[in-house]
């Protein structure tokens, strides 16, 4: 039989976090090191791998996507102030113009020990399979779109690729790859506006990048947006194109404070650790 727990009882809302002391925001466009702010205890993360690069038709999938902000307090990353974490961030992958071959997928990215895999390579000519990845990379003529969320992660981290008969647009965060890549997400834990990992647009014809650094493809071709993790767009007229660099975004959280209805262990622990703020 189940047992309850019991509970600390307040108005219904949700918890809500504020924000640390300067500086409450990190930017890693490159690897390196963060280092929790002193008094930091909890942190939220955006988490995005390096676009796949495209091939003659197939775009490169978007970068995998992981991120907890906006955070409940169930959902908040812990850390020590000041403590240092290792940061990498997965550059872009290389594209591909020939036959029979896929372009390259991006490189991931991580931090906290979660990785967001680097999207898949586009599919060339003559029928190849876009390659899987965060999300997946466009399939060429007869093959088939790459699988997206490679390796599984709960949410999924990506989409797959479209298929040569959708023209093998890249998958996208919020979006699977037709013959335009899919689109990316919006997330605001730096600014508000701001898109990620959108998957790069399917060749033989102009296809649009998904919203979020997906390239546009076209004759030309274009590359993925850098610091979005955007698949490439693929290049029917030859020459490579390249998957958008990653990027990974911390912003510092201050001590918490919450109403509803709480267990009385995680509260006891949050007053313990110097964690909750009543009123």
């Amino acid at each position: 039989m189940a047992q309850g727990q019991g509970g600390i009882i307040g108005a219904s809302n949700n918890p809500i976090f504020s924000e640390a002391g300067s500086p409450a925001v990190n930017s890693f466009t490159s690897g390196g090191t963060y280092t929790a702010s002193p008094g930091t205890k909890f942190v939220e993360y955006l988490i995005v791998g390096g676009g796949g690069g495209a091939a003659r038709i197939g775009g490169g999938g978007a970068g995998g996507y992981r991120t907890n902000y906006p955070s409940p307090v169930a959902d908040a990353q812990p850390v020590s102030g000041g403590s240092s974490y290792p940061v990498s961030v997965g550059g872009g992958g290389g594209g591909f113009c020939g036959d029979y071959q896929q372009a390259n997928n991006g490189g991931s990215s991580s931090v906290f020990g979660i990785t967001s895999a680097g999207g898949g390579g586009g599919g060339s000519w003559n029928g190849q399979s876009g390659r899987p990845g965060g999300s997946g990379g466009g399939g060429s003529q007869s093959g088939n779109g790459g699988q997206g969320n490679q390796p599984p992660v709960s949410p999924p981290q990506g989409n797959p690729g479209g298929n040569s008969n959708d023209r093998g647009g890249g998958g996208g965060a919020s979006q699977p790859g037709g013959s335009a890549g899919g689109q990316g997400s919006e997330n605001a834990i730096s600014s508000p506006g701001n898109y990620y990992a959108g998957g790069g647009g399917g060749s033989d014809g102009n296809y649009a990048g998904g919203t979020g650094g997906g390239g546009e493809g076209s004759p030309g071709g274009q590359n993925g947006g850098d610091g979005r993790g955007g698949g490439a767009g693929a290049n029917h007229g030859g020459g490579t194109r390249s998957g958008g660099d990653g990027i990974v975004i911390v912003r510092e959280l201050d001590a918490f404070s919450a109403s509803g209805v709480w267990p009385t262990k995680q509260v006891f622990e949050a007053i313990k650790d110097g964690n909750w703020k009543s009123g």
